[in-house]
């Protein structure tokens, strides 16, 4: 069993790097400016992964695992783009493409020095419109984590 899962892994492996070497991990972000710089790169790049990567996991649970709000729901959530005034969603549901939209950001670092942060900003979509950008960060065990819009 074990050289059929070392075969394995040396097969996948070869497979990863003949279509090009793997990413470099990016760091976690260990202070505000980082993390404003890391959260502008992935909305601009539409990298939802990441955001929801950076989520706080017991929010992310409570939220789409147990009331069952679809990821891009979530996401949109987490960046303050589903509210009453500032809505992101075009028609009957929130999906990706909603997302997709927002071709730049502009984050400002909070003010404080201490979580919990808000990080506020402006997100351009393509047709040249503007919503605000609401994001609260926490920090659980040492890592920054977006609790939610709260905007």
């Amino acid at each position: 069993m074990y050289r059929i899962a070392l075969a394995a892994t040396l097969v996948l492996g070869a497979c990863i790097r003949i279509g090009g070497s793997e990413p470099e991990p990016r760091q976690r972000a260990d202070d505000v400016e980082t993390l404003v710089a890391h959260l502008q790169e992935d909305v601009e790049a539409h990298t939802w992964q990441n955001i929801l990567s950076m989520s706080d996991p017991a929010h992310y649970r409570i939220q789409v695992v147990e009331m069952g709000i679809p990821e891009p729901q979530y996401v949109a959530e987490l960046l303050g783009l589903h509210g009453s005034d500032n809505d992101i969603q075009e028609g009957d549901t929130l999906d990706w493409a909603d997302l997709e939209r927002i071709s730049t950001v502009s984050i400002q670092a909070p003010s404080n020095d201490e979580p919990p942060y808000r990080l506020s900003g402006t997100a351009v979509l393509d047709d040249g419109s503007t919503l605000r950008l609401d994001v609260q960060v926490s920090e659980i065990r040492g890592r920054f984590v977006f609790t939610g819009g709260v905007g």
